[in-house]
């Protein structure tokens, strides 16, 4: 399994010389290939983050096989600052370094936003033709090894489904996760990413993510 592409899991927790808890977090890509697909790699650098804040440590740490590009560390840094915790990096075993703080609050919710509504470009909105896109991206998973595409797209689809089906809905940060989010006289929020993994890992069956489409839906 690529660990970078579990969003919504930490690879590892560690204990500093000091008796710190460290959320470790490795990824073991090129540059070249996270600068590849900058959109995806946005809600990895955003997720990944939240998923190693979401066990409380001290600190966190990314463990990279090289160093990676500048936006994603800030992206790692803005998420971290987000959510109150310390963020770090280490190259190929080396020292630790600060991961670069932002000079003011990002606004990830309007990122997020902007990346899934560009992933889901090829998507109607009608569940009938979008259900095909969403078996299509969880066959072409399992062929290549590429979790990412489908985990993210998936949801990026499922969004546009709902949009299209009530008229409200936007992505938002909740609970270390990043989720769709439905105002109504009853609120929902739905996490997606974690539901694609449990498919991908076959502990549940592709029917289960359009049943969850289906409970979001019913919501008012």
């Amino acid at each position: 399994k690529i660990m970078y592409s579990d969003l919504s899991r930490c690879d590892m927790l560690a204990k500093s010389g000091d008796g710190e808890t460290i959320a470790v977090q490795t990824d073991h890509r090129t540059a070249k290939e996270i600068d590849s697909d900058k959109e995806r790699n946005t809600i990895i650098a955003i997720q990944r983050t939240l998923s190693a804040a979401s066990q409380k440590p001290s600190r966190i740490l990314f463990t990279f096989k090289e160093n990676p590009p500048g936006w994603y560390l800030k992206l790692i840094g803005a998420t971290a600052k987000y959510v109150g915790v310390r963020a770090f990096y280490m190259v190929n075993r080396g020292k630790e370094r600060s991961v670069p703080k932002p000079l003011f609050k990002s606004n990830l919710t309007k990122e997020i936003n902007k990346v899934m509504d560009k992933l889901s470009q090829n998507a109607t909105g009608q569940l009938d033709h979008d259900k095909k896109l969403i078996e299509q991206l969880f066959k072409q998973a399992k062929e290549t090894g590429r979790r990412e595409i489908a985990i993210i797209d998936s949801a990026a689809v499922a969004s546009k489904i709902l949009k299209r089906t009530m008229g409200v809905g936007e992505w938002i940060i909740k609970d270390y996760r990043i989720m769709w989010y439905i105002k109504g006289e009853q609120e929902t929020w739905v996490y997606f990413f974690k539901k694609a993994e449990e498919i991908l890992d076959e502990e549940d069956e592709l029917e289960g993510f359009f049943h969850l489409i289906s409970l979001a839906s019913q919501e008012k």
